[in-house]
């Protein structure tokens, strides 16, 4: 069996059990690491012979007792021991002896990076049945690890780090967190994911959420490392259906380096599943409050006798009414991937997900008064009609080339296609003038497509300069988009007066809507591409240092069409941008490092002004410092940075002085902002029962410069809370109580304003706390409660508008699910 073979079997076991660690340490030292990354760690002699003595018994049994006795975690497919036995152990060994000792026989096989212990089947002949290898890997894959943290990720700079290693913030949420706190969509991970603020939609995603970090908005979606476009409303046709992924890694700060056009919020790479070697079978049922109900199957493994090809198949299905009145959704995806192994170093990947989603009773969010004060309605009220709906279809082809030089080099040419469709018809509020506390609607509606097309190749390796080893990546992408839009209706004129405390959602009919012979519409074409370098030099043993640079190339043309006429038709264009990116790390010890890390931010803007003009590009700069601790052989990792951005010619909103007739929407140049923060996380095990996740994070985001002087040392937008914390938990007693695991989150945010005049609303600051539960019914039956909102606490996710008076949405109420989970 190769070494790339052994890794793939590791990085994707599933149904693991984690033993114990054997760790030991106090509540005090960890909240001092958490705040300054100083965590003294527990000496890990595992080199050092350690007394063991287990007797004769099945080889699960042995291997629970072992890992306690040894101080090791040991993941494994229950399939994987299943049937097998162990010999009694004794004596004084060190882990590998203990390990080859009681696998001997068995056809098992092992790797061991640290305390941390893998197992797989190996091939079944008998010449291969007496051996025991040991293999030292680091994988990004989270699935089968029960870990809230992940050994590497390479989001950043595309190179294999550790997030010790990674010069930059980077949070990982990973396949254990999405199924231990039932996280469906990409909304649910971001609102779970430290310093990432989510405003929108809560329950009934009519419309696409806002994603911001750091006091800007978040632009750069990633599947599997490619960029996705999501402007234009193209985040309706991103799927963010969790059932398909690994995990999702989340770079803070600029991304321009790897992905073309960046902002300088963050980057958020959701990672699919990949096939398994070993048979794997889950499936997962559940209910839960305002009717909901959901089923998933994922299945794969091997096919043929030799497991040269590999197959997976993911269906996912989810239904609920919501807490909103009338409002109703479902969700439907299916993600199929195979992998062929051309050879001992070439391995081909293909695979295609197709993902339907529907809302009927589009929710546009309760209205408020002209002070800002929102009405006193219910949280379940709709404010639309029953006859409104959306529905969005995406599908996205995908393949993947991997080939392995030997001597670490390897390559990869991956290509994405994606094309979505986004219909919606919904009633239109206003004010009606004099009465500003009732309102009027009539019907719009809009078409939307989008067609994506992404290719990359890579090469990275070692090299040797000046009697070190070094490490580099060279690749290149490309990126074509376009994407279309149409009002293709014309409303039968149909008005209808509403009080908001006597709203009935049945009104209207209908839509009144009719195909339109003169639509109002807009295209969007844009091409993206690159060639980009990264380089990790080793000065010495603990000081390593990172340059890169991007040279990219950027076109977008954009046309719009207002009641027949050409309204605005305008083109960018950049050629040879480049954008640098350095850093550095210095180890302080076998636990710690500080470092540091600079990037350009380069972002042509989409926007216009109320001429139709397109507004200069978007400059800065990016400036990052921080310390990050590793302990445990890597199963805990904590950081705590700074950070300054500024950012010159950012567009803000217009729309006031926006022409009637003009652009759908009007941006101005704002001068200069600079945004400065703190980042605070910790991720992993803090002993061998207990996962956390969470982080605090401080931001403070103001106009520097600006041509209208009152602005200057305001914030740049009040909506965005200075302060968050977010935390995440999961236990696992062990005697009586083994069966169980327990956790909970706690979601923490300041106060959120907008102030536009005489509209005025306020959200102060509040907490949301959620609970977990767990038993496991036998080997593959798993049982899993989630309660949100436990104290049932009203807040808003979204403070509403003054030009049409709605947009007023809260958070869910107290609810809850139930899951059942079967695994083989």
């Amino acid at each position: 069996m190769t070494d790339k073979q052994d890794a793939r079997r590791v990085s994707t076991a599933r149904g693991t059990r984690l033993l114990g660690l054997g760790v030991g340490f106090n509540t005090l030292t960890i909240s001092i690491a958490l705040a300054f990354g100083t965590l003294p760690l527990q000496a890990h002699a595992q080199e050092t012979p350690v007394r063991v003595s287990i007797p004769e018994q099945s080889l699960s049994n042995a291997l629970i007792q072992l890992g306690e006795q040894a101080s090791l975690q040991i993941f494994y497919l229950p399939e994987t021991v299943r049937g097998l036995n162990a010999p009694a152990l004794t004596g004084s060994l060190t882990p590998d002896q203990a390990l080859q000792q009681i696998l001997a026989g068995t056809g098992v096989e092992f790797r061991r990076n640290g305390t941390r212990v893998s197992l797989t089947r190996g091939p079944a002949s008998a010449a291969q049945l007496e051996a025991v290898r040991v293999v030292g890997s680091r994988s990004p894959t989270t699935e089968g690890t029960n870990s809230y943290t992940t050994d590497s990720s390479n989001t950043a700079t595309r190179l294999n780090l550790s997030l010790r290693e990674t010069p930059q913030s980077v949070s990982v949420i990973t396949h254990q967190q999405i199924e231990d706190y039932n996280l469906n969509t990409l909304q649910d991970v971001m609102r779970y994911t430290p310093g990432m603020f989510v405003t929108g939609p809560d329950g009934v995603s009519d419309q696409e959420v806002n994603i911001q970090s750091r006091g800007f908005g978040v632009d750069n979606i990633l599947i599997d490392g490619q960029a996705t476009d999501r402007r234009n409303f193209n985040l309706r046709t991103i799927s963010g259906d969790m059932s398909m992924y690994d995990r999702v890694e989340v770079l803070r700060g600029a991304a321009g380096l790897l992905y073309g056009v960046g902002s300088p919020s963050a980057a958020v790479n959701m990672v699919r599943k990949r096939p398994t070697a070993d048979p794997l079978l889950n499936l997962s049922i559940g209910a839960g409050t305002h009717d909901r109900y959901s089923a998933m199957f994922d299945g794969g493994g091997a096919i043929g006798p030799t497991g040269n090809v590999r197959g997976r198949l993911v269906a996912n299905y989810q239904n609920e009414n919501g807490f909103v009145d009338v409002s109703r959704s479902t969700n439907r995806s299916l993600y199929g991937v195979m992998e062929f192994d051309l050879g001992e170093r070439t391995t081909l990947g293909m695979g295609a997900s197709y993902q339907r989603y529907r809302v009927d009773g589009i929710h546009a969010g309760t209205p408020a008064h002209l002070d800002g004060t929102p009405f006193d309605l219910s949280r379940s009220a709709l404010w639309g009609q029953a006859w409104s709906s959306q529905q969005r279809e995406t599908a996205t082809y995908f393949a993947d080339l991997n080939h392995d030089f030997g001597n670490g080099w390897k390559s990869k040419v991956s290509a994405m296609h994606t094309t979505g469709e986004s219909d919606s018809v919904y009633p239109f509020f206003s004010r009606i003038s004099g009465d500003p506390d009732h309102f009027s609607f009539s019907s719009t509606g809009w078409d939307y497509s989008t067609r994506q097309t992404n290719v990359e190749a890579t090469l990275t390796g070692p090299f040797q300069l000046l009697g070190r080893e070094h490490e580099i990546v060279v690749g290149a992408t490309y990126r074509n988009e376009l994407s279309k839009a149409a009002s293709p209706w014309d409303d039968d004129g149909s008005s209808y007066i509403v009080d908001p405390y006597n709203f009935n959602p049945h009104m209207s009919p209908g839509s009144g809507l009719t195909p339109s012979s003169d639509p109002m519409k807009w295209d969007n074409r844009s091409k993206n591409t690159g060639i980009f370098g990264t380089t990790r030099f080793s000065l010495t043993n603990s000081t390593k240092l990172i340059l890169g640079a991007r040279l990219g190339w950027y076109e977008q043309q954009g046309t719009g069409w207002y009641f027949g006429q050409r309204e605005w038709g305008e083109a960018v264009r950049q050629d040879a941008e480049l954008t640098p990116y350095a850093g550095i790390v210095q180890d302080l010890d076998e636990w710690h490092s500080v470092y540091a890390s600079y990037a350009q931010v380069f972002q042509p803007q989409g926007a216009v002004d109320f001429n139709g003009a397109q507004l200069d590009p978007m400059t800065g700069t990016n400036l990052e410092v921080g310390i990050k601790g590793e302990y445990f052989d890597g199963a805990l990792n904590t950081s705590l940075a700074l950070y300054q951005i500024k950012q010159r010619n950012r567009a803000v909103s217009d729309d006031e002085n926006c022409p009637a007739g003009g652009p759908i929407s009007c941006s101005r140049a704002a001068g200069e902002v600079e945004s400065k923060g703190i980042d605070v996380e910790i991720s992993g095990a803090l002993t061998p029962a207990w996962q956390v996740g969470g982080g605090y994070t401080y931001n403070a985001a103001r106009y520097t410069k600006d041509s209208n002087p009152a602005r200057v040392g305001k914030r740049i937008s009040d909506e965005v809370p200075r302060h968050l914390f977010k935390v995440f938990t999961n236990y696992r007693p062990a005697g009586d109580w083994h069966r169980w695991n327990f956790g909970g989150s706690v979601y923490v945010q300041s106060a959120v304003f907008v102030d536009n005049g005489a509209f005025q609303a306020r959200q102060g600051g509040y907490a949301v706390v959620g609970l977990m539960a767990g038993y496991r019914v036998n080997q593959n039956l798993n049982l899993v409660l989630n309660v949100d909102n436990l104290f049932d606490r009203r807040y808003r996710t979204a403070l509403g508008a003054s030009w049409d008076g709605s947009g007023v949405r809260y958070g869910a109420p107290l609810n809850a699910m139930v899951r059942a989970e079967y695994r083989m």
